[in-house]
């Protein structure tokens, strides 16, 4: 008879999430995700195989709760687009000068190695469409002006380069004149 699994999988996974964004998917080890996640080699490959089977779970996990917490603020029908923009772009620049320099565990996955990987690179570009169509509707949200379609792929690639310069040390002024530069380009 089998012995039950001592372990909740949920808290195993976001236990590993966090291991992951902290080191990205190419630079975690096994021993990082052992530890972070308090498990045995043994139960970590009995309950998810392989490291990129936990990644993937891992960025599901992500997309859940950070992807679609970005698409809400983005989608707030009582408050203008732009305005909507602005303050997702902001959550941004003041956790930088807050000191908090995780950036995106996705943004980061996209510039990394993993990028090509067959398996992980689909899943990525899933939570990037699905943030690209939050500022899409935030755009068709604001009575200022009307934006172009290339505008959407603009915003998401501004948010995929601040995340990931969020990691560096670019001081937390150089993310804010980034901030302020979107706006003006929203605003005009």
């Amino acid at each position: 008879m089998a012995r039950p699994r001592e372990f909740d999988i949920d808290d195993a996974v976001t236990r590993a999430m966090a291991v992951f964004w902290e080191h990205g998917y190419d630079a975690t080890t096994t021993d990082q995700l052992l530890d972070g996640m308090q498990l045995t080699r043994g139960s970590l490959y009995k309950a998810f195989g392989d490291k990129k089977a936990l990644f993937l779970r891992a960025l599901d996990l992500y997309d859940a709760q950070e992807v679609d917490k970005a698409v809400e603020v983005l989608s707030q029908p009582e408050i203008d687009g732009v305005a909507r923009i602005n303050s997702l772009f902001n959550l941004i620049a003041t956790a930088v000068r807050s000191g908090n320099r995780m950036g995106c565990l996705l943004c980061s996955t996209l510039s990394g190695l993993s990028a090509n990987d067959p398996e992980i690179s689909p899943k990525a570009q899933i939570s990037i469409d699905k943030l690209r169509e939050g500022f899409d509707t935030a755009l068709s949200d604001s009575p200022e002006a009307t934006f172009p379609t290339s505008y959407s792929r603009l915003l998401t690639t501004q948010y995929v380069g601040l995340r990931v310069l969020s990691r560096t040390g670019v001081s937390a002024g150089v993310i804010f004149e980034s901030v302020e530069a979107i706006e003006a380009l929203l605003r005009r």
